[in-house]
């Protein structure tokens, strides 16, 4: 019997524009920032469609989450589960939504790249999926955030 770990090969948010918000590649497919900015763009521009929220490229299944101010991706193997790829797409949505309730301008993710980082870590560790409940990651989160906080502190 052999043991199968679902697993995510990248997350991604671009603005409306494309441009990278935040990115994290869990192996190294995408070597350089050169062939990470295109595997970008090309996600980008295919999913400009409305409607479009699942595509295959580069040998990646990937699906995505439009919102107005940005997109996440979540790309896996190409003989990944769409609907667990889906599933961490929602989670790291539902944070977000629970956190910031709807507000998801621009300017407020990129004051909070941070705690956005710390949610995706929370949710996926070197491309394992490790938790899928919103409320679970929120909690994560906002404890090493509170963590970070005060470290930063006591070494001021």
């Amino acid at each position: 019997m052999s043991l199968s770990l679902q697993t995510v090969k990248s997350i991604i948010l671009l603005d409306p524009k494309g441009n990278r918000i935040y990115a994290k590649f869990y192996d190294d497919q995408f070597q350089t920032q050169k062939e990470q900015k295109t595997f970008e763009k090309s996600i980008f521009d295919k999913t400009k469609t409305k409607g479009v929220d699942v595509i295959l490229q580069d040998n990646l299944v990937t699906v995505t989450k439009t919102l107005p101010e940005f997109r996440i991706f979540v790309s896996g193997n190409e003989d990944e589960n769409e609907m667990i790829l889906f599933s961490v797409l929602n989670t790291i949505y539902e944070t977000l939504l629970l956190v910031f309730k709807a507000q998801f301008q621009l300017s407020i993710l990129m004051e909070n790249l941070d705690f956005i980082m710390l949610t995706i870590d929370e949710v996926v560790d070197r491309g394992i999926i490790l938790e899928l409940d919103s409320e679970i990651v929120v909690n994560r989160a906002l404890i090493r955030e509170e963590e970070q906080l005060s470290e930063s502190v006591i070494r001021k």
